[in-house]
C-alpha cells in the first residue's frame, strides 16, 4: 500500500497539482545557556518546499542562526556563523542579515562589520575607524564558498563624546533591503549611521545620516553608488523598505521616523531623486493621527509588500490617536495599510487593540514579517495583543497570537489563535510567511515557566517552528485538528473582567463555576464579549463558546 501511496504522489506531483500540505509543530529542546534560543528573522519556502529560517541565537553570544526543515517538519540541516567575528568589530546580528536564494540551490548572505569605539569594551582597536560590508555565497549546508567585502568610512568626528551619551547609538553601517536585480546582481540599500539619541536626535559635531544605494554584479563588484544625507535620523529603516517597480521602471523607498511620519520616497532606475510623499495621518502632529512602528517598542520591523496593482500593503503595529467628543482616545493596534504612490490611503484594517494605559503592553506584530501572500486574494497577518515590551526579562504572563486571513479589500475572511499551551507564556511570535500550498507558516518563540519557574532570562526561552496548511481556516474542526483555536478568554489570570475574543457567527458564551454551575450565559455580538466578574469570588472558571449550536471552544479561566 506504501508503495501504491507513492506511486500516485508522484504522478500528482509530475502532473503538477500537488503541493505538500502538511502540519506540523517543531519546539527546539532550548534550557538555559543552551542552544537554540533563536529570535527568528526571516522565512524562505525554497524550490523543492523545503523552508530555510534565519534568526539570532540568544545562547550563543547572539550568533546568526540558520536552520532548514523539510515540508513535512523534520530538521535537516542548522548551523550558527559564530566563527565569522573578527577582532576589532562588532559581529553581526540577524536583524543585518539578510539572505537570498541562489540557482544552485545555495544562498547569498549580505552582513556587515562594525568597529568597536567604546575603549572599556573588549576588542577596541582606537586605530579602527571603518565598517564593512560583506556578500558571502553558501551552499545548500550553509558552507561559505565565496566572500567579498567592500568597506566604509564612518564619516564621525568626536567619537569621544559619546563616553558621556550612554543612551547614544554608535556610528555604524546596517544593512536594509537587498534585492535582485533581473539577473544581473544585486540591489542593496544601506543606511549609514552617524550617532545620535534616542528619538531620532542628531547629537552635535556628528554629521547627518546617509542611505546608499548598490548596484553589483554577482561577484559584489560595485556598479553604481549613490548615496543621500538625511535631516531626519534613519536608525528605523530597515529590510523591505526599498521597492522596485518594473512596469514602471521606478524605486520606491518608504521610511517611518518615530514621532515624525512615515515617508515614501520616490527615484528613477538609477537612484535619481525625483520626489518625497507622506502618508497622511502619521505626522504625530494632530489629534487624529497613527504612529507606526513594529512590535512592542521599536519600529524598524514593518513590513511592505507591493500589489499587482501598484500599491503597497504595509503591515505595522500602531498607536492610534484619535479625538472623539472633545477628548482624545488612544489606543495600541495592529493596522494592515495599503497605499498608492502618492502616500494617499487606499484601504485600512485595524484590530486587536490594547490599553495604552499599560504603558508596559503593546499589541506586537511579527518584526521580521507580519504580512505576507501568495495570492491577493488570501492575505495573512498576524499580532500579538498586549505584548510586554520588555524583551531582555520576560513576564510571567500568558500570551497568545492572532493570525487573520483577509481578502484583497482587508476583509476579515478567518480568524483564529494560537497558543502554546500551559506553557504559553511571554509568547512572541517573530515572523510569518504565506506558503505556497495556501496555507502559513510562524516562528518565534515562548517562555516555559513551568521548567523553569524562577528564571527571567532570555537565555531560558524556547523556540518553536509552526506550519498550518490551507484547510486550518475552513472552520472550527479544521483548526483545532491544526492546532488553532477559534475563541480564547484573556487576560488570563484575570481580575474583575473576562473578555472573550472571537469571529464565530451566531454565537454566546457560557461560564460555569468549579462545581459545574452556570454562573453565565451571555450573547456574543461582537468580535470581544466583556463579562462583568466583579462579583465573582477568587476562582477557577471553566468558559464555554457555543456556535450554530455547538460547543465551539472552552477553556479554564483563573480569576
Amino acid at each position: 500500500m506504501k508503495k501504491l501511496s507513492t506511486i500516485i504522489a508522484l504522478l500528482l506531483i509530475l502532473s503538477g497539482k500537488a503541493l505538500a500540505q502538511y502540519e506540523f509543530e517543531y519546539v527546539f529542546d532550548s534550557i538555559q545557556n543552551e542552544s537554540p534560543c533563536v529570535l527568528f528573522n526571516d522565512i524562505i519556502e525554497l524550490d523543492n518546499g523545503d523552508f530555510f529560517i534565519s534568526g539570532i541565537d540568544m545562547a550563543k553570544a547572539g550568533a546568526v542562526y540558520f536552520c532548514r526543515f523539510s515540508p513535512d517538519g523534520e530538521l535537516i540541516n542548522e548551523k550558527r556563523f559564530g566563527e565569522l567575528i573578527l577582532h576589532d568589530y562588532h559581529g553581526f546580528g540577524a536583524d543585518d542579515c539578510r539572505v537570498l536564494t541562489n540557482d544552485h540551490g545555495g544562498f547569498y548572505m549580505f552582513y556587515t562589520y562594525n568597529p568597536i569605539l567604546n575603549p572599556t569594551l573588549l576588542g577596541h582597536d582606537p586605530n579602527t575607524f571603518d565598517s564593512k560590508l560583506v556578500m558571502s555565497e553558501l551552499n545548500a549546508d550553509f558552507d561559505i564558498l565565496y566572500s567579498k567585502e567592500m568597506t566604509f568610512s564612518i564619516d564621525t568626528v568626536d567619537w569621544q563624546s559619546l563616553l558621556s551619551q550612554p543612551t547614544a547609538y554608535y556610528p555604524r553601517i546596517l544593512v536594509g533591503t537587498v534585492i535582485e536585480n533581473e539577473g544581473s546582481g544585486f540591489v542593496l540599500c544601506c543606511e549609514k549611521l552617524t550617532t545620535h539619541q534616542p528619538y531620532n536626535m542628531h547629537l552635535p559635531n556628528h554629521g547627518k545620516d546617509s542611505t546608499i544605494f548598490l548596484k553589483t554584479d554577482y561577484e559584489f563588484n560595485v556598479l553604481k553608488n549613490v548615496s543621500y544625507g538625511h535631516e531626519r535620523c534613519n536608525r528605523f529603516r530597515h529590510k523591505n523598505h526599498l521597492i522596485y517597480d518594473a512596469e514602471y521602471d521606478k524605486y520606491l523607498y518608504y521610511t517611518s521616523i518615530e514621532h515624525i511620519g512615515f515617508y515614501v520616497s520616490h527615484f528613477d532606475s538609477d537612484f535619481n531623486f525625483v520626489e518625497e510623499k507622506t502618508l497622511a495621518g502619521t505626522t504625530g502632529t494632530g489629534a487624529h493621527c497613527m504612529v507606526l512602528r513594529d512590535n512592542v517598542c521599536d519600529m524598524d520591523g514593518l513590513t511592505l509588500k507591493r500589489t499587482t496593482s501598484h500599491t503597497t500593503i504595509i503591515g505595522a503595529g500602531t498607536t492610534q490617536h484619535h479625538l472623539i467628543n472633545n477628548n482624545i482616545i488612544q489606543y495600541y493596534a495592529a493596522s494592515c495599510l495599503e497605499v498608492d504612490d502618492n502616500a494617499h490611503l487606499v484601504d485600512s484594517m485595524v484590530f486587536a487593540h490594547s490599553d495604552i494605559n499599560e504603558p508596559r503592553k503593546r499589541t506586537s506584530v511579527p518584526m521580521g514579517c507580519s504580512v505576507d501572500w501568495t495570492e491577493e486574494n488570501r492575505i495573512f497577518f498576524g499580532a500579538t495583543p498586549s505584548a510586554v515590551i520588555c524583551t531582555v526579562y520576560f513576564f510571567n504572563e500568558f500570551q497568545y497570537f492572532i493570525l487573520r486571513v483577509l481578502d484583497r479589500n482587508l476583509n476579515t475572511q478567518h480568524e483564529v489563535y494560537y497558543d502554546m499551551g500551559k506553557d504559553s507564556t511571554a509568547l512572541w511570535i517573530n515572523t510569518l510567511k504565506a506558503t505556497r500550498d495556501g496555507g502559513c507558516i510562524i516562528a518565534g518563540h515562548f517562555r516555559n515557566y513551568v521548567e523553569n519557574p524562577n528564571d527571567n532570562y532570555p537565555r531560558a526561552f524556547h523556540s518553536v517552528v509552526k506550519k498550518f496548511p490551507p484547510e486550518s481556516f475552513n472552520g472550527i474542526e479544521e483548526a483545532h485538528d491544526n492546532g488553532l483555536k477559534v475563541a480564547f478568554a484573556y487576560p488570563n489570570p484575570g481580575n474583575n473582567q473576562l473578555n472573550i475574543r472571537t469571529t464565530l457567527p451566531n454565537a454566546h458564551v457560557e461560564v460555569y463555576g468549579i462545581n459545574g454551575k452556570l454562573i453565565c450565559n451571555q450573547e456574543i455580538t461582537d468580535i470581544i464579549t466583556s463579562i462583568n466578574a466583579e462579583n465573582w469570588p477568587a476562582g477557577i472558571y471553566i468558559w464555554k463558546v457555543v456556535s450554530d449550536g455547538k460547543d465551539a471552544e472552552k477553556g479554564k479561566w483563573v480569576k
